[in-house]
């Protein structure tokens, strides 16, 4: 942690959280051009296993793809604020173009409160 001297450990996340605050959309895009030169040089961690692992998921995902490329579905705006770059999430595999649309940021959120909290 790089602190000015002088500076206390509060004053400095007081800092941290306003420079978040104000930078908060370009360190986003940021980091999403960043990921996405990474996962192109070097791929997603554990894809291949995943695919081998649940392949009733790569299925669906597979053939969503291909009915909204062909244009039998169109993609959708997200259900919470309505932003157009929606992400289709499977409530269940064995529907494959049954999904529901989220934008990014919203898919995660619906993914955590999905998950039990580990404590």
């Amino acid at each position: 942690m790089l602190r000015r001297k002088g500076q206390t450990r509060e004053e400095y996340n007081l800092y941290f959280r306003e420079y978040r605050k104000r930078r908060g959309e370009s360190m986003r895009i940021y980091k999403r051009e960043y990921n996405k030169a990474w996962r192109k040089k070097n791929g997603y961690r554990n894809e291949k296993k995943a695919k081998k692992k649940f392949p009733e998921k790569e299925y669906a995902r597979r053939l969503l793809q291909i009915a909204v490329r062909k244009g039998r579905i169109i993609r959708g705006t997200c259900e919470v604020c309505g932003k157009s770059n929606g992400q289709g999430h499977h409530d269940d595999y064995m529907k494959p173009l049954d999904v529901r649309w989220f934008c990014p940021l919203h898919h995660i959120q619906y993914h955590k409160k999905l998950s039990p909290s580990p404590i």
